[in-house]
């Protein structure tokens, strides 16, 4: 089938930041071959190039919600950024597993943003902070996850590379952003992960101690193919219960 695409050109005609949909009926597919792919967003130019519309957005939310995982993550960013209120009838929940799912299968972190000088957070990890504590017991497991995680791009790649980037180190940032804390990041790997056990154990103890006042198991992880090895809803965490949790059990 022919495919139309539809050019961002600025025409006097179109709105200031206007960028109307690229009409591409194998769109939704493209975005979850991507994603199983571990593409980031920024690879595939998604953040200036629309591929919903009205017929296609109702499917990519279909797929989102029966495969919350790594497979859905372009599609929950399209929705996010090009549908604002498709993407607010997606669970946090949803959310959390997908975002948690596409941080341990990316091959490239250039969507998470950088961990030097102080830390920058670009489209996945803001979309994953203003989730929030839903993302706790996901984020604690990758603090196990010693893997590379490096960005491309020239100074990126470099940066990542020098600083042996890897994804337990992103885990840290995000858990430490969420419960209020200043992360850190040392040239030492062995310096970082002392930073990384007391956070991983301040964040155990915390969901152990919830689980235990509200009779539930211990919160659920994401496996490497994406999968939660969750069961049932009993390990599921409401976002209210996460959003209320007294600062004092930190």
């Amino acid at each position: 089938m022919k495919t139309l695409l539809v050019l961002c050109v600025g025409a006097i005609t179109a709105p200031s930041g206007f960028c109307p949909a690229i009409e591409r009926p194998d769109a939704i597919e493209e975005l979850i071959n991507d994603s199983r792919q571990g593409l980031s967003a920024q690879h595939i130019n998604l953040l200036s190039n629309n591929p919903l519309n009205e017929k296609n957005t109702p499917q990519a939310l279909e797929y989102i919600k029966a495969r919350p995982d790594f497979t859905s993550y372009l599609l929950l960013v399209a929705v996010n950024r090009y549908s604002p209120n498709a993407y607010s009838t997606i669970s946090d929940e949803d959310k959390a597993t997908i975002l948690c799912s596409a941080l341990r299968n990316a091959v490239a972190m250039n969507d998470w943003g950088h961990l030097t000088d102080g830390g920058s957070n670009r489209i996945a990890a803001d979309m994953l902070l203003e989730v929030g504590r839903p993302c706790l017991g996901l984020l604690a497991e990758i603090l196990d996850d010693g893997e590379p995680a490096y960005l491309f791009g020239s100074k990126d790649a470099t940066a990542s590379f020098t600083h042996n980037y890897r994804r337990k180190d992103f885990a840290y940032r995000y858990i430490a952003l969420i419960l209020g804390e200043n992360p850190t990041f040392d040239k030492d790997v062995k310096v970082r992960d002392k930073a990384i056990a007391i956070i991983k154990t301040k964040v155990t103890n915390l969901i152990k101690r919830e689980d235990r006042k509200l009779g539930r198991p211990l919160s659920f992880g994401v496996r490497r193919d994406g999968t939660t090895n969750r069961v049932g809803h009993s390990m599921i965490r409401s976002d209210t219960f996460y959003r209320n949790l007294d600062q004092s059990s930190f």
